[in-house]
């Protein structure tokens, strides 16, 4: 009989019908006749999924843009051109005094000297090497396999290049090869290079010629020559508030790497290397500080596995006890824990085989998992709990489960699952791939509370409740408190609405005050480490943060910025710049001129500046430009002059401050923040300036890693906007669909919106920024709280359907599924507290808000979908009535 129904609602397209029959017929004929085989399949999946977790890996990269993303790639052109803008380990050191010690500058040599040669261990890439060697054609097997015999060392990229070069020649595709040699180029020689005081070129002045050298290559014994190296470092502005502060008891040192940028392992062992020089290598009484992103995503890795390794046991403990407290059954405790785990170890399996790693957010997969997918089990449980206390037997019990509880599962599975897949829209690669999972896990908890669920009750006993027949006195005060609440809502239904909107408005102008901030010092324990550098090299010193400033322009003439008349505008720039409270130093190529120019006239204040574009003559310069029979130089000879002097001496800074063509101009800034907010800000102020001092043919653009941290924000404005009006489309249509009334649909939705705009009222009021954290918390809302719009409409329409006036039919839907959703908002929100445990900040901030959206989710769904109704008795009301 089963079968012809559904083959007739097969032909009639009554898809929501046939959904639930064919459902019936598996459960009637398979799950319930079947159930130990059914629990054998769904743990022996589990099983093949749970070899999987050990390979499960981490992304501790603070890099919220992907590769792909335009600025990433802009960045990425940008580093092809100027030579410092890699990566780098910054370590402050401190002195209680001065820098400018025998024994202090002795060990900025050793550490310098120590960090240049490190190198990182190569045994796992010379076992990749034999494994790849294996794959490879004969040939190149052997060159690879007489390297290993060799040894692995800087000359290496000569037989990586041979092989590659017989790879292509065969026709063999070496895209993949060549990644491996990259990486492996890149641990050999990890350090691109080390700037201190201990090797940074000092520019001085000589007859007819630049001393371009090391600021000491001897350290000074003598109290004489200390004072003299003193006096030279103190003096040059290219220095000062760079390689050690105006106070002189802090000196910066910045390791640049050759490391890839998403190589994460091999930062790790890098800061660990450079952690173990600075503590038994080369001790010292001075303390040291280090920075820096490879630190940053140390610091991330490490707190993901301490993470991971302690919310879950918390949120655990804390649903167990809340699931306790609402059924004080074992069985009503076992069942959903149960199908969550399952379901949990299922998701991350799934994750591991398919190679996505762990991220920042998805750190908290687990608490969102195991708080979201006990919602389904909540509901089940409850509905099986009630009919066992009606009388009925277990199997009789569980039909009747099946056949009320079926469609609203499955609704909001899908309901939520499409709220969080919106998620995966955005470029972030954190919050998409958390988006993907959460959405994943979900339908898989979907899966187990339809059919695990059912078969695990037919093999468990059957639960000994206490006054079969009869609620228990908790459930009871419950039931008594929501009637009452139903009641008093029903009649004063016009109050109700108009509390609403006042609360609206309140929440809209607290959502005018949420700032888009993005910022490492908050993602942290202000005890951490990290924190505690990054705040010592901000405050203390230049920043940590690099910012670059490419000033390009359209002259035609060639080699434009040798012009003095452009070189200035540079200067003027740069001279704006560094008086914003932010910047803490500012690097150019105007900045190198001006020292040439300074101390080829021996040092005298008035020419520590652009040359002018008439320069006169026999003014105590010691170079000659020219003819200077007329009295004047060319301004732009004389720059050309002094650049040329400057590379014949040694000068290395010149890659980094211009291109070959002497086009754009990279101005170097280290600023002392990385708040994204406060960065944006600065942008905007230095743009300003740009647009109303700067000639048409100059043009201003920014890069920079402190950049893409801005662009990384504004990707979440983007996607926080696109993802919350999808999410709500989805949603609506999904409400739509099920209910088959747009009125409907706008009733169920109501209780999201409301709650939405109390989150982002919330977060202004609190002063809470948008990050990767918050980004995610209106899918939230709208994915778990769309479970209780449904699961509290499809009662309440089937007690109007059943003829009940709309007064009954609430009493019997809050004595139901308004129980229902508030255990379920109670033990969600209880499970999400678990988060208040976490390291990082960001997921902290997530676990209250969640908490605290999620009861006044429950609330608005429970309260304002029967004061709507009430106050607007819309048609199907009416027609409930009529009938």
């Amino acid at each position: 009989m089963s079968c012809l129904k559904i083959a007739y609602l097969v032909r009639q397209k009554n898809h929501p019908e046939l959904l639930t029959s064919c459902h019936k017929f598996l459960m009637e004929h398979i799950v319930l006749k079947y159930h130990k085989w059914v629990l054998l399949f769904f743990l022996s999946i589990t099983g093949l999924l749970a070899i999987q977790l050990p390979s499960l890996q981490k992304n501790p990269s603070s890099n919220l843009l992907p590769e792909t993303h335009k600025s990433r790639i802009q960045f990425n052109e940008m580093r092809k051109t100027y030579t410092g803008t890699k990566v780098a380990v910054l370590v402050l050191l401190e002195t209680d005094h001065s820098v400018f010690t025998t024994a202090t500058l002795e060990r900025i040599q050793k550490l310098t000297n120590a960090f240049q040669q490190i190198q990182l261990p190569l045994e796992q890439d010379q076992q990749k090497l034999r494994d790849l060697a294996q794959t490879l054609p004969e040939t190149a097997r052997k060159k690879i396999m007489d390297l290993l015999e060799w040894g692995l060392d800087q000359d290496s990229w000569e037989v990586f290049a041979d092989v590659v070069d017989l790879l292509d020649a065969a026709g063999y595709p070496s895209d993949s090869v060549k990644k491996v040699f990259d990486r492996i180029k890149r641990r050999i020689t990890p350090i691109s290079g080390v700037s201190s005081l201990a090797n940074t070129k000092n520019i001085l002045g000589t007859e007819n010629s630049l001393d371009v050298n090391p600021i000491y290559q001897e350290v000074p014994q003598s109290a004489e020559a200390l004072e003299l190296l003193r006096q030279q470092v103190m003096g040059n502005d290219l220095f000062v508030n760079g390689l050690i502060t105006p106070d002189e008891k802090f000196t910066l040192m910045s390791i640049a790497l050759n490391l890839g940028d998403e190589d994460n392992e091999s930062q790790s062992e890098l800061c660990a290397l450079i952690q173990k020089i600075l503590d038994h290598d080369v001790p010292g009484p001075e303390k040291y500080y280090m920075e820096g992103l490879p630190v940053v995503a140390t610091t991330i890795s490490q707190t993901i596995d301490t993470d991971m390794k302690f919310l879950f046991p918390i949120v655990l403990t804390l649903v167990l006890g809340c699931l306790w407290f609402s059924f004080r059954l074992i069985n009503g405790v076992l069942v959903p824990v149960l199908v969550t785990l399952l379901s949990l170890v299922c998701t991350l399996g799934l994750q591991a085989l398919l190679g996505i790693p762990v991220n920042v957010i998805s750190t908290g997969l687990p608490v969102f998992i195991l708080s979201i997918g006990v919602a389904d089990g909540i509901h089940m449980y409850n509905e099986y709990r009630d009919h066992l206390l009606m009388g009925k037997s277990k199997e009789n019990a569980l039909r009747h489960t099946i056949r009320e509880l079926t469609m609203p599962v499955i609704m909001t599975s899908v309901t939520t699952g499409a709220a969080f897949l919106s998620l995966s829209l955005t470029e972030i690669t954190q919050i998409r791939d958390f988006g993907w999972f959460v959405c994943v896990g979900t339908m898989i908890a979907m899966v187990f509370s339809l059919y695990f669920i059912p078969a695990m009750l037919m093999v468990l006993p059957e639960p000994t409740i206490k006054g079969r027949g009869e609620a228990s006195s908790f459930d009871r005060w419950i039931t008594q408190a929501l009637e009452y609440l139903s009641g008093w809502v029903i009649r004063h239904a016009r109050t109700v609405v108009a509390l609403t909107l006042v609360v609206c408005a309140l929440a809209g102008y607290g959502a005018t005050l949420v700032i888009v901030d993005s910022n490492s010092v908050r993602e942290f324990n202000p005890d951490s480490p990290l924190v505690i550098a990054i705040n010592k090299t901000n405050n203390e010193a230049m920043g940590g943060h690099a910012l670059n400033l490419l000033v390009e322009t359209t002259d035609p003439d060639p080699d434009p910025m040798k012009k003095p008349e452009n070189l200035q505008v540079i200067a003027e720039l740069e001279k704006f710049v560094i008086q914003q409270p932010l910047v803490g130093k500012a690097l150019s190529l105007s900045d190198l001129i001006q020292r040439i120019n300074y101390v080829m006239h021996n040092q005298n204040p008035d020419y520590n500046r652009i040359p002018f574009v008439q320069e006169p003559v026999g003014d105590g310069s010691s170079v000659s430009v020219g003819d200077s029979s007329t009295g004047v130089v060319s301004g732009r000879e004389l720059i050309a002059q002094y650049l040329l002097l400057y590379q014949n001496g040694g000068g290395e800074a010149l890659s980094n401050t211009i291109d070959p063509a002497y086009r754009t101009v990279n101005i170097s800034l280290m600023v002392r923040t990385p708040s994204s907010h406060q960065l944006s800000l600065l942008l905007d102020t230095i743009d300003d300036y740009a647009r109303t001092h700067f000639p048409p043919h100059m043009k201003l653009h920014f890069n920079g890693l402190s950049f893409l941290n801005i662009a990384g924000t504004r990707e979440i404005v983007d996607s926080q906007n696109s993802n919350f009006l999808l999410s709500l489309l989805m949603t609506f249509g999904l409400l739509w669909g099920i209910f088959r009334s747009v009125q409907k649909g706008l009733f169920a939705i109501m209780p999201l919106l409301v709650t939405s705009l109390c989150v982002f009222g919330i977060m202004g009021f609190l002063s809470v920024p948008l990050n990767i954290g918050t980004a995610v918390l209106t899918s939230i809302v709208i994915g778990i709280g769309v479970d209780y719009s449904i699961h509290f409409m499809n009662r309440l329409l089937e007690g109007l359907n059943q003829g009940l006036p709309f007064e009954d039919a609430l009493t019997a839907t809050v004595k139901q599924s308004g129980k229902a959703i508030l255990f379920n908002a109670i033990t969600v929100g209880v499970g999400f507290i678990a988060l208040l445990f976490s390291s990082f900040n960001v997921i902290v901030t997530m676990g209250w808000m969640i908490t605290i959206t999620m009861l006044v989710s429950a609330m608005c769904t429970i309260i304002l979908i029967p004061a709507g109704m009430q106050l607007f008795q819309p048609r199907f009301i009416q027609s409930a009535h009529r009938d």
